[in-house]
């Protein structure tokens, strides 16, 4: 099935839509405004801070990574689009890899890792993944220096695939798979995911929606971390399970009374930032892992 059931978990909440309005001062009592000078920047995707430094996603002249201080001056720009060696044809995702010092780029059709170093001295390494055991990834995450856990949701070999994977690159091979892959189910049950993978206390996470909660990742397995309790906005698996193909499944998500595209797990201090989509509305939904409690807001 496209559902990992998560049983026995430290804290366990309820998704509910709620069509409360979040302030979010109420959240935070601390903020501090930073205005980016240097480059005039389009569509902001993403940020992200490694250090000092500031890296914000958004097409610009060809590029799409750039990297400013933390008063919001630009230093430089480290991703360009293109065919040539250091260039990429396209951007899955990128994380800041502390313990190398680097900016990581999944590009390529989710066939090469980019490490571009922060302190741009040093042409990027490129990382192919071995396409007899992984191909086409869509998110990825630094777990040390050399390892990296990965993530797919449709499967392209012949082969058993799996849903996460932990890859070295120095042995260039997969050392752990987790979750075997449904492939009948994952063409059919597909939601478009940008954040599979994020550390919650220091601690390497994965969710996907449609999973009954957020799991740690170990060399073990996959351990609970926060469950979600099913409830009446909980979409039954039976009812995933009788749509025929991708548009009916959808058709179906978007006229049903449940809770669905539950996305973009984003932890800050003791809460993790959500949304999900319910009656053809999207709600932000917050998990406060203090109370143990979650709330939506529309």
């Amino acid at each position: 099935t496209n559902r990992n059931q998560i049983a026995g978990a430290p804290v366990e909440v309820e998704i509910t839509p709620s069509a409360d309005t979040l302030v979010l001062s109420d959240l935070f009592a601390k903020s501090r405004y930073v205005e980016m000078k240097g480059l005039l920047l389009g569509y902001v995707a993403a940020v992200k801070q490694t250090g000092d430094t500031l890296v914000v996603q958004s097409k610009v002249d060809n590029r799409d990574l750039h990297l400013f201080d933390k008063e919001g001056n630009y230093l430089r720009s480290v991703l360009h689009y293109g065919r040539a060696a250091n260039e990429v044809i396209d951007l899955y995702a990128f994380c800041c890899n502390r313990s190398g010092g680097t900016i990581d780029v999944l590009c390529n059709y989710g066939t090469e890792i980019k490490r571009y170093p922060l302190d741009g001295k040093t042409h990027p390494q490129t990382v192919s993944l071995p396409r007899e055991s992984v191909v086409a990834v869509n998110d990825m995450a630094p777990v040390g220096d050399s390892t990296y856990a990965l993530y797919k949701d449709a499967g392209y070999l012949d082969s058993m695939e799996y849903k996460v994977y932990l890859y070295d690159i120095r042995k260039n091979a997969v050392t752990k798979a987790f979750l075997p892959l449904d492939k009948a189910a994952a063409e059919k049950i597909s939601i478009g995911q940008s954040v599979n993978f994020f550390r919650l206390d220091g601690k390497l996470c994965f969710y996907e929606t449609f999973q009954d909660g957020i799991c740690e990742i170990t060399e073990e397995g996959l351990r609970p971390a926060v469950a979600f309790r099913r409830n009446a906005y909980t979409v039954p698996l039976e009812e995933l399970e009788r749509c025929n193909d991708a548009m009916e499944f959808i058709q179906f998500c978007m006229e049903s009374p449940y809770v669905w595209a539950h996305i973009d797990c984003r932890p800050c201090g003791d809460r993790i930032f959500s949304r999900f989509t319910y009656d053809r509305e999207i709600y932000c939904n917050v998990i406060d892992l203090v109370s143990r409690e979650a709330h939506s807001y529309l």
